[in-house]
């Protein structure tokens, strides 16, 4: 992997290319930098990175500052499960037939046959997970007067969600980790795609409209960092 300095500091970073004309800069959560370059980019990477060099030591200097907060949680991080923005503990127990129940502050994982609990987590999660956003979808139209034509839950390695061209929305399954407004937000966020598809003034507008308090993309990345270093979640998305 490429390195370069950034003001005595050796950045990683690796490069991909889109489509559009914007610059996109992703700090990965091992502090690796991923730029997302348009095609007919004149720049180099290391130009790029140069530019934007503060905006980078910043969100780096987050990450470290995460790190410190995972030490904190690190009891919880390795036997508990990261849900709805809150640490549960898991009971698994073998029963005739597979699934979750959750209750205060635990999860009982009903495992069955060859199942183990991760594959259970997270059979249970996405059907979880569609409900509550099948009744943000409900909101969200009455007050748009739109509804997407599909939803389909998956496990994307970067993104939260997407809305493709066809108008159907996928919702990456960790999202459920999430306090319930934050996935209400990421909802609305994808939702707002189906009328306008570029990041324009109408489209913050429309997820204004949606949800008006808006989820910052710092307060994403605390649990995204978070749902990274937990072992559970480790577990179900690479099941």
């Amino acid at each position: 992997m490429p390195t370069t300095k950034i003001r005595n500091k050796t950045i990683k970073y690796k490069t991909t290319t889109r489509k559009g004309r914007k610059i996109v800069i992703n700090i990965l959560p091992d502090k690796t930098v991923l730029l997302k370059i348009p095609q007919d980019c004149q720049k180099n990477p290391k130009e790029i990175l140069s530019d934007k060099a503060d905006t980078i030591l910043e969100r780096i200097e987050l990450l470290e500052k995460l790190e410190q907060l995972a030490k904190e949680y690190e009891p919880q991080l390795k036997t508990k499960l990261l849900l709805l923005g809150r640490f549960l503990d898991i009971e698994p127990i073998k029963a005739q037939k597979g699934g979750i129940v959750i209750q205060n502050d635990k999860i009982t994982v009903f495992t069955h046959g060859s199942d183990g609990i991760s594959l259970t987590l997270r059979n249970g999660l996405k059907r979880m997970l569609r409900r509550i956003i099948l009744e943000t979808m409900q909101d969200y139209s009455k007050k748009l007067g739109i509804k997407p034509k599909g939803l389909q839950i998956r496990i994307h390695k970067k993104s939260w969600g997407s809305c493709s061209s066809r108008g159907n929305l996928s919702i990456n399954l960790k999202t459920i980790a999430l306090p319930i407004e934050y996935i209400r937000y990421i909802v609305a966020h994808e939702f707002a795609h189906l009328i306008e598809r570029r990041h324009t003034r109408r489209f913050w507008m429309l997820v204004k409209t949606l949800h008006p308090i808006e989820i910052k993309r710092d307060s994403l990345l605390t649990y995204e960092y978070l749902i990274y270093r937990n072992e559970l979640w480790r577990r179900i998305l690479t099941t």
